[in-house]
């Protein structure tokens, strides 16, 4: 059986995870009680982004043995991760007291607390670790974040710099996530070109290439089939339900800020990202036929019955967690390409479209360290062609849909505040909230890449952003033409 688990870990740390959960469930079955086997488990399907099934066996492990540390300190970065801040600290805190000397679970302790927006008791623990020349990947991201708030940039830089050449970091994914740290902090202290190096850095060693291939043919059979007579003569869901708003846009368009704008009106829940809304799609076409057939076939068979259920299946999970809410917000931005199916099962849904400068939207999506998916920001090229196929896919859906679509600009949002986000409330057919207003000061955790914004009261610091890198955005240029 060791050996069987030696194979599964070599498979882990080569990143073959996939085959390494095979393996790692498979010797689950022979050992289904044994804590470390249910850790890999779980370890390894967070690798996978499968984050129901970590969380379950990260509790199995801490069931089968109560005192297991790192268990608890990875399953406080899960819960944290996916919103549950306080079930998360309360992990954390149990991590660092069953091993109050192993540094890397006071470093969760610390990176749970400045989820938290604890900054201060975040800090002395940073600090700590900094102190006892503690080098490790995470820190130096966590100094990233702490460093604007305390006026320590440039110790965070000499920190992140000094970690990036000891050559001690060998995991691709850390080197990246360094250098995107990196490439961020020089930005806010206006090194530009510095900033620029280190955000081209971080992408080349991810890796990541997009083919724009499957979006196009994607865009191509959704606008082919989806036309008013066939709109026309498809079922419409009959619920009668309104609580539905999907928040859709290019990645740093001002998603998250529209969404935590919303999230502080008391009759207002927000999901934050999910996939439900593409495994409603999944569920709709295996109904009468699978990933090979063809639209006009698999969609053109659902029946009114059909339709209700689909609906029904996305609909209730939100009935347990929204506590009664007028509307849930759901932030899931590729569901830009679902919105035919949205309109059929959700004929009452809003939808609100945010929109920015494109330069300043793909220069930030190519500088930003996204937890996963989202290939096209690998380059300025590769943004620009995504962009263009949003704007295409956009333009279809506004041209055949009844929906009730809202566009939303993240300029006109900076620049009026109060205005647009009146005009937002109204739109969702709300009354008025001045907690609207102060959004910054909602403790609810966000999981996304624009965590540290919408802390903050809004500023115009990223408007025409692109400027300070005007030299750098030829292939952007090109791309949007």
């Amino acid at each position: 059986m060791a050996d069987e688990v030696q194979i599964a870990d070599e498979l882990y740390a080569k990143g073959a995870f996939q085959s390494a959960m095979l393996q790692y469930q498979s010797i689950l079955q022979k050992q289904p009680n044994v804590a470390e086997i249910h850790y890999r488990v779980a370890s390894t399907a967070a690798r996978l982004q499968q984050t129901d099934l970590a969380a379950q066996h990260f509790r199995e492990a801490i069931r089968l043995n109560p005192n297991f540390a790192y268990a608890h300190g990875e399953l406080a970065r899960l819960l944290m991760e996916n919103q549950q801040v306080q079930q998360g600290m309360t992990h954390a805190r149990t991590a660092m007291q069953l091993a109050p000397g192993e540094p890397m679970l006071a470093l969760a302790m610390a990176l749970s607390m400045e989820a938290a927006r604890q900054t201060e008791p975040a800090w002395e623990i940073a600090q700590r670790l900094l102190s006892q020349g503690f080098e490790a990947s995470q820190l130096g991201v966590l100094f990233a974040r702490l460093a604007p708030r305390l006026k320590r940039e440039n110790e965070a830089i000499t920190f992140i710099n000094k970690l990036l050449e000891s050559g001690r970091i060998t995991s691709s994914a850390e080197q990246s996530s360094l250098n995107f740290a990196a490439a961020n902090l020089l930005d806010r202290m206006g090194q530009y070109d510095a900033a620029f190096e280190h955000a081209a850095r971080a992408n080349q060693i991810r890796g990541d290439k997009y083919d724009p291939g499957p979006a196009d043919r994607l865009i191509r059979d959704f606008t082919h089939y989806f036309t008013r007579p066939v709109l026309r003569r498809l079922p419409r869901g009959t619920h009668g339900d309104e609580t539905p708003v999907f928040i859709i846009g290019m990645p740093r368009s001002g998603t998250t800020l529209i969404e935590q704008i919303l999230a502080s009106h008391p009759a207002v829940y927000a999901t934050g990202e999910s996939d439900r809304i593409f495994n409603v799609w999944q569920s709709a076409i295996r109904r009468h036929g699978d990933v090979t057939t063809p639209l006009s076939q698999s969609v053109d068979q659902l029946t009114a019955r059909d339709v209700d259920e689909l609906a029904e299946a996305y609909l209730a999970p939100l009935r347990g967690h929204s506590g009664g809410a007028a509307r849930v917000t759901d932030k899931s931005l590729p569901n830009f390409m679902y919105l035919g199916l949205i309109a059929i099962l959700f004929p009452l849904a809003r939808v609100i479209h945010c929109r920015r400068d494109p330069l300043d939207t793909c220069l930030s999506c190519f500088m930003t360290d996204f937890a996963t998916g989202n290939r096209f920001s690998s380059s300025l090229s590769a943004a620009g062609q995504y962009f263009q196929q949003n704007e295409r896919m956009m333009s279809h859906w506004k041209s055949v849909l009844d929906l009730k679509i809202l566009d939303v600009n993240y300029e006109q949002v900076v620049a009026d505040v109060e205005g647009q986000s009146r005009r937002i409330v109204e739109f969702l057919n709300l009354p008025w909230d001045p907690r609207c207003l102060r959004f910054f000061e909602n403790e609810r955790f966000v999981a996304t890449a624009s965590q540290a914004q919408v802390r903050e009261p809004i500023y115009d610091r990223s408007v025409g952003r692109w400027r300070h890198y005007e030299r750098h955005l030829g292939p952007l240029r090109a791309a949007l033409g």
